[in-house]
């Protein structure tokens, strides 16, 4: 589960079986986060977005591989916290689009093929994300 605090830059990734504390916290947007999403495949990407311009995109599954390569966390991938584990904190996302005002909202597509566009490209499959900023709303393939 993801989540930020508000008027927060932070987001934490608990871990439901303890969810205390946070196994994990993204640090990478430079003014409050208005909104998460989870992708819509079996992919472990989170897209945030923020006051600062900020569509950021990451990629969770290298974090949690490291985890599950241990046996006590195979089941998630994810490590119950203890008071003596210290949580893991990403401060590098895999991708970044930067708007032109404040990114207020986000929504990922479900699966895509290729599209034909009216310029006579096309698109390959793929996810999409709609982002809503100012008076606009952008559609942008991951």
């Amino acid at each position: 589960m993801s989540t930020f605090h508000m008027d927060g830059t932070d987001i934490q990734i608990l871990d439901m079986r303890s969810p205390g504390q946070p196994v994990m916290e993204l640090k990478a947007h430079r003014a409050q986060v208005n909104a998460l999403g989870w992708s819509s495949t079996d992919s472990q990407l989170l897209a945030t977005a923020g006051d600062d311009c900020q569509l950021l995109l990451w990629d969770l599954a290298p974090h949690t591989q490291a985890a599950a390569a241990s046996p006590r966390t195979a089941s998630t991938g994810l490590s119950s916290p203890r008071p003596d584990v210290k949580k893991r904190v990403i401060t590098d996302p895999v991708m970044a689009y930067t708007g032109a005002a404040e990114i207020t909202n986000l929504a990922w597509s479900p699966q895509i093929a290729s599209m034909a566009m009216n310029t006579g490209h096309t698109t390959a499959p793929g996810e999409w994300i709609a982002v809503a900023m100012g008076k606009s709303i952008k559609a942008l393939k991951v």
